[in-house]
């Protein structure tokens, strides 16, 4: 069910930008395997609603943790 929320976000937002017009879209990301996944996710729902994609940030790419070695 934590999916279909997500997508449910996803379309709220797409609809109230429908009279807006927006240029497109500029997903954010993080260099985590599972993100990938989302990421995947995110750029087919763009392409089902025919939202431009921008562009993509890999956010968090140079972070170091301290406590995972």
């Amino acid at each position: 069910t934590h999916h279909l929320a997500h997508a449910d976000e996803h379309l709220t937002v797409v609809k109230a930008l429908k009279n807006v017009k927006p240029d497109g879209c500029c997903c954010v990301t993080t260099p985590q395997d599972v993100a990938l996944a989302t990421i995947r996710k995110e750029l087919d729902f763009c392409r089902k609603l025919d939202v431009k994609v921008l562009g993509i940030v890999e956010n968090m790419s140079g972070f170091v943790c301290p406590y995972c070695q």
